[in-house]
């Protein structure tokens, strides 16, 4: 990610992502002090709906919901959908 969200008064924020798939969860680990945030961190999800035998559908979208962490309440910062036939 880049230029995300200064939420911090430090000038900064303590980023993470929830990846969603169906109902599929995932989160990166939390990259602190930084608006240019690099995880190189991999996922997988297993099959729609938790089935590995149940393929994707086509319109099948991953949503990114990027976060500033907080230790009383994380701040929402954005969100990308990628429709998975672009990352397939």
């Amino acid at each position: 990610a880049k230029n995300v969200v200064a939420a911090d008064a430090s000038g900064t924020s303590d980023v993470f992502v929830k990846l969603i798939l169906g109902d599929q969860h995932r989160r990166t680990k939390t990259i602190f002090k930084t608006c240019d945030p690099v995880w190189n961190e991999r996922f997988e999800f297993r099959g729609w709906k938790g089935n590995p035998n149940e393929p994707f559908p086509e319109d099948a979208t991953l949503r990114l919901d990027i976060f500033d962490y907080d230790l009383d309440m994380d701040d929402f910062l954005g969100r990308v959908n990628i429709p998975l036939e672009r990352i397939k």
